[in-house]
């Protein structure tokens, strides 16, 4: 689902109450504080939907094979999803 879908649902959820300019108003706004929980608290829930957190990779040693010679990869930070119980057997997965 692309963004201008989500705010296409969101407008025809809320029974024609919003416009889609308010529609994309509030989608960015949710996703801004998910955004600022992660870079604050470096995890953020969402009740029976899921969880995002801030995940540490260690540095490490890679390959490059250009010039066929080890490199040394620096730590990075990514975030990851882990889908919630009701969400993961909603979508067939396993059960509560």
């Amino acid at each position: 689902m692309t963004k201008a879908e989500l705010v296409l649902k969101v407008t025809i959820g809320a029974g024609g109450k919003l416009t889609r300019a308010q529609a994309a108003q509030l989608v960015d706004g949710a996703f801004h504080e998910i955004r600022q929980a992660l870079l604050m608290e470096g995890h953020c829930t969402y009740h029976h939907f899921g969880r995002w957190e801030v995940r540490q990779r260690r540095a490490r040693r890679g390959f490059d094979p250009h010039r066929r010679q080890p490199v040394e990869i620096a730590p990075t930070q990514s975030v990851s999803f882990q889908a919630a119980p009701a969400l993961q057997y909603r979508l067939g997965g396993r059960k509560v």
